[in-house]
């Protein structure tokens, strides 16, 4: 569903589209991504600083955030697990900027914008650092997110459904999860 809202607002055969890790942890969904639309990866290390506490969720222990590859004047698609504060993606959005992108995408499977997120969102939205989030309605959010120029919600209901049924009645989940064919389309539709 996330390659699908993508689609909604690139074009995914772009040759300027490049898919960024925003940290270690999530390499592999970056890749699948990067290797899915035959696009480039890269990646964002975080240096922390473990000494510095602090209150606002804003403010975080990153000192500096390293870019392996190059984002200079591509479409950057940038996909993670899930979001609380915000603050560790938008170091992450700062620093993608900084190394010249022309246009950032984030995506996250748990989007839970946490405390006051929405509205340091909404700076950072104005003040450029990104171009759109989408974010799956795997978890609730209210009308202040959904109506929210930036904010896309993936559906994903139907996936749900479909992996309770399937486990109610003890068929296996591979094929949910095996995305080639819609990607495939995706692809051609947009050529």
């Amino acid at each position: 569903q996330i390659l699908r809202a993508l689609s909604g607002i690139i074009d995914i055969n772009d040759e300027k589209l490049v898919f960024v890790s925003p940290d270690t942890g999530s390499v592999e969904r970056n890749k699948f991504y990067a290797l899915a639309l035959n696009r480039p990866l890269a990646m964002l290390y975080k240096e922390r600083d473990y000494s510095k506490l602090t209150e606002s969720a804003i403010e975080n222990n990153i000192s500096k955030a390293n870019l392996l590859g190059s984002v200079n004047g591509k479409i950057v698609f940038m996909g993670d697990d899930l979001l609380g504060s915000g603050g560790t993606m938008i170091v992450a959005l700062r620093a993608l900027k900084e190394h010249g992108a022309e246009k950032i995408i984030c995506a996250i499977s748990l989007p839970f914008f946490t405390g006051d997120a929405i509205e340091h969102f909404e700076k950072a939205y104005r003040d450029g650092l990104f171009y759109r989030i989408i974010g799956t309605n795997a978890v609730f959010h209210n009308e202040k997110l959904n109506d929210r120029e930036w904010y896309i919600s993936a559906n994903v209901s139907r996936l749900f459904a479909k992996s309770i049924y399937r486990l109610f009645h003890n068929q296996s989940l591979s094929p949910l999860l095996d995305n080639r064919l819609i990607i495939t389309k995706l692809l051609h539709n947009k050529k």
